[in-house]
């Protein structure tokens, strides 16, 4: 029971790497949109707004304060000199279209000063109504992520991890994959007196394709099927340079590009997929103190369409196939 625990938790986990993201949220400052105005105009205008309301009767005066008001000369009439109006005409305070009101008679506590409308300051934080990240729509359409891995050596190595998305339509889908391979070969030549050669051979009926959920290999409900390419090499000759220097050689060379397809995988939303390709070539070699090769799977860097093969300390006999190389490609039905 355990184990089937640690598997719901592994594939939980390996579909955390395709979670996208909501968009954060980024105010636009007030300061930016109106270079012209100041703070003081800005924060003016928003709380003439909010004054100009008629007070409920929840913290409104009562007759006492209200009394108190009046005794202190807070609601009576004050008129202004030249100098506070020059101020506003200046900016120190924006020029309004309405008197200016003194800030005790609004009850506003604290200091006092000159409250006035200038409808041509535009509002901010006032009803403001803002879409957050956590508001976002879901995607409604994209049925299954995957995230390849490519430049990979190795005879039983990872291709690709599929996600399946909530918005998937179907509870088994039928995958078809294309991705390039190439052949890497390396090794340490013998004595001098005999010239080494090797020849590998990558067999189609000896590839398997292996699909893990969670970490634990499951069977497809499908026989995947193999296609090589065109002129896929099938077989990779050669031998290693006879020098006085190190007998240490290496190269790798396109093979060409393969095609699975009648992958069939479950797929319920949250399903998350490992697709891995396995094949061990087969070596043989003449006057070698070692010698090895191995698949290059997802083969984005290693070569391009104009350099397919590359060799150090050796010569590599087989011509390179004519076919370009294509990046892994998933689809499904």
């Amino acid at each position: 029971m355990s184990d089937i625990f640690c598997t719901i938790d592994a594939n939980r986990k390996k579909g955390l790497l395709f979670n996208v993201p909501p968009v954060r949220f980024t105010p636009i400052s007030p300061y930016e949109l109106n270079p012209s105005l100041t703070q003081y105009q800005l924060d003016m205008r928003r709380k003439v707004e909010i004054l100009k309301y008629k007070k409920n009767t929840i913290g409104s005066m009562t007759k006492k304060q209200a009394f108190a008001q009046a005794i202190k000369g807070a609601t009576q009439r004050r008129n202004f000199s030249q100098t506070q109006i020059t101020e506003l005409q200046n900016g120190v305070g924006p020029v309004s279209q309405c008197p200016p009101t003194i800030s005790t008679a609004a009850g506003v506590p604290g200091p006092a000063f000159y409250l006035s409308l200038d409808p041509n300051v535009p509002l901010y934080n006032y009803e403001v109504t803002r879409t957050y990240a956590t508001e976002n729509k879901e995607d409604e359409v994209t049925k299954w992520l995957y995230m390849e891995d490519y430049d990979i050596a190795g005879n039983n190595v990872k291709l690709a991890t599929l996600n399946i998305r909530k918005p998937i339509d179907q509870t088994l889908y039928i995958y078809t994959f294309t991705t390039s391979l190439g052949m890497q070969i390396n090794g340490i030549r013998g004595p001098l007196d005999a010239r080494p050669t090797f020849s590998t051979s990558l067999i189609k009926e000896d590839i398997n394709i292996i699909v893990k959920y969670g970490g634990q290999e499951i069977v497809p409900l499908t026989v995947p099927l193999v296609t090589l390419s065109p002129g896929f090499l099938t077989e990779v000759s050669g031998n290693v340079i006879a020098t006085t220097g190190s007998p240490a050689f290496n190269g790798n060379i396109y093979m060409g590009h393969i095609t699975v397809s009648n992958l069939g995988l479950l797929t319920s939303p949250g399903y998350t997929y490992d697709i891995f390709i396995k094949h061990n070539p087969s070596n043989t070699f003449t006057n070698m103190a070692s010698y090895a090769s191995t698949m290059i799977t997802g083969v984005q860097t290693s070569f391009t369409n104009s350099v397919k093969k590359n060799e150090s300390g050796m010569t590599i006999f087989t011509a390179v196939p004519a076919s370009s190389i294509v990046p892994f490609s998933l689809s499904g039905i």
